[in-house]
């Protein structure tokens, strides 16, 4: 079921407390069957005694999902790790305006990148081909592995929750192009964290969900605040961008550029 953006706007604006949601302001009547139809549909239960909608935790996951993809989808399906289409990985190169290194250098002499949620390492093995030193993160450890065949022999990939990594475990490096999960916003999180860790005037470029350029809980506000602070460029991509890798979550493309010293 495709959600109207009115509809999804509501959710957002909505209060949800555990297992509660109550939704903003007094809606008219076609609105608010509108969407009572998408809650419910995702397992949520109006409630008359509490004047409110009611879930179990399942149904707390959907509402993510469906601010996520603008639809009603199985509650049960995770927002994890999806493979980056090679067509968004051009646009996002060409937004990092990487320049490309003499491979003769010594590493030392060479500009640094990091993707700090590598996946299988489409993002790292596109920045390595530009010439630059690459570091790579990512948690789950059979992805870790594959990541590591691509960095060897000048390195291996870390293990590590990104958000519990610190910038110096990891030299500040001069280019950030990032893929983060998106599930409960933290995408969010992982994009803030991440500032951390570019060199001044270094680049950083991410995917990340379109909830972010509308959602109004203090989380979203924070971010737009924080992209207004560095004159980030937001740009929308495509519906179903990345519906090869097995999700219609809608996506931006955020960059920006760390201040120089």
């Amino acid at each position: 079921m495709n959600v109207s953006q009115e509809v999804l706007q509501i959710l957002s604006d909505s209060a949800v407390v555990r297992d509660s949601l109550t939704l903003p302001g007094q809606l008219d009547r076609a609105t608010y069957l509108a969407t009572n139809k998408v809650l419910e549909a995702a397992g949520w239960k109006w409630s008359r005694k509490l004047k409110a909608h009611i879930s179990n935790g399942e149904a707390v996951d959907a509402l993510d999902q469906i601010l996520l993809t603008g639809q009603v989808i199985d509650a049960k399906q995770e927002f994890g790790f999806f493979e980056t289409p090679e067509t968004i990985i051009d646009e996002m190169m060409f937004e990092a305006d990487i320049e490309e290194q003499d491979e003769t250098l010594m590493p030392n002499k060479r500009k640094t990148a990091l993707e700090p949620s590598a996946g299988t390492g489409r993002i790292v093995k596109r920045l390595q081909s530009f010439g630059l030193v690459v570091f790579a993160n990512e948690l789950q450890e059979t992805n870790a592995k594959k990541v590591d065949e691509l960095l060897y022999p000048s390195g291996t990939c870390m293990r590590r929750d990104f958000l519990a990594l610190r910038p110096d475990e990891c030299a500040p490096v001069d280019y950030i192009v990032m893929n983060p999960p998106f599930a409960r916003q933290a995408d969010i999180r992982h994009v803030a964290h991440a500032i951390d860790f570019l060199k001044p005037g270094g680049r950083l470029v991410a995917i990340m969900s379109a909830g972010v350029t509308f959602r109004t809980n203090n989380l979203a506000l924070q971010f737009r605040r924080l992209c207004d602070d560095f004159d980030a460029s937001v740009t929308k991509l495509d519906e179903g961008a990345f519906k090869e890798s097995g999700t219609m979550v809608q996506t931006v493309m955020v960059s920006l550029t760390k201040a120089a010293a």
